[in-house]
């Protein structure tokens, strides 16, 4: 089994805006199975009080 390709994985980023709360998280959550090579299993185990909203 292969994984994405990288323009497989840009297209799924970019189907999700920051127009709602949900739109945001699942932005973040594809970019951080990309970024980290976290697996489905590890972003539903990670607790919360790990995650911080940072602000520029």
């Amino acid at each position: 089994m292969t994984g994405f390709e990288a323009q497989d994985i840009y297209k799924m980023i970019e189907a999700f805006s920051y127009k709602s709360y949900h739109e945001a998280r699942n932005k973040a959550i594809i970019e951080m199975m990309a970024d980290c090579g976290l697996r489905g299993m590890e972003i539903r185990t990670l607790p919360f009080n790990n995650v911080e909203d940072t602000k520029y």
